[in-house]
């Protein structure tokens, strides 16, 4: 998790999707889970965090997922938010290049 947190704090979403291709890393699959929805929580993929989520029963990864899935709903229902993210992934995209 701390090194999630460094690439997060260092505006490295290409280093979270790195950490997250890694299962053997991780000591479980419970914590392999966590990650990946924290990960995904915050490169704001709701859709992918909610799905990475599900059906762990750590207190931190529930509440990210109901987080994620009220922003997912949130998401669909605006398509103010939808033009928004796009614009959001293309700066980043960008950026990384």
């Amino acid at each position: 998790m701390d090194k999630v947190k460094s690439a997060r704090a260092g505006g490295k979403p290409a280093m979270l999707r790195f950490l997250n291709a890694e299962p053997g890393c991780w000591k479980s699959k419970a914590e392999s889970a966590k990650l990946k929805t924290y990960a995904y929580k915050e490169l704001e993929k709701w859709k992918e965090c909610a799905r990475a989520g599900r059906g762990q029963s750590d207190a931190d990864v529930v509440k990210w997922v109901k987080f994620c899935e009220r922003r997912e709903a949130r998401w669909r229902a605006s398509p103010v938010l939808r033009d928004r993210a796009g614009i959001k992934a293309r700066r980043r995209a960008a950026r990384s290049l």
